[in-house]
């Protein structure tokens, strides 16, 4: 009996004197993307694989505004990661579509901490030196 109350006391201890371990701050932020899809508008299969990439897009613009586009560059398959691994909350606020344009508008919940601790690793940051500005990268020499 005693062993469970000091096992209980010392994980309460351990709670309160490091919130941060299990209750860290969320991030919420917005992105956007609209595209206009040049293809066959019969052909679903190729429209939906281009409404999915509308939206994967503007997932990326909205991680964008996170990381510090002067800094770094990160790589493809890191921010694909981050994309199915990290987010907490992915909520589409607008989709529309009118004709051939179509513009998907998103809302990402994420833990900051989490999510730089990954992308700083050696591994995700390009080794492409440049700048990036949206999903442009001006190459520095």
């Amino acid at each position: 009996m005693n062993t469970r109350i000091c096992v209980y006391l010392s994980f309460i201890f351990l709670i309160l004197s490091f919130p941060s371990l299990c209750l860290s701050d969320l991030k919420t932020v917005q992105g956007e993307y609209c595209g206009v899809y040049l293809g066959d508008m019969k052909n679903k299969k190729e429209l939906d694989t281009f409404r999915k990439t509308v939206k994967t897009t503007s997932i990326e613009n909205s991680l964008h505004q996170h990381t510090d586009p002067l800094k770094y560059v990160f790589s493809d398959e890191c921010f694909s990661n981050v994309i199915s691994s990290y987010l907490d909350k992915i909520v589409v606020i607008n989709y529309t579509e009118k004709g051939r344009k179509i513009c998907d508008k998103v809302k990402i919940t994420f833990d900051p901490e989490v999510v730089d601790t990954y992308l700083r690793q050696e591994i995700c940051i390009s080794p492409l030196f440049g700048i990036r500005i949206g999903n442009l990268i001006l190459a520095m020499s």
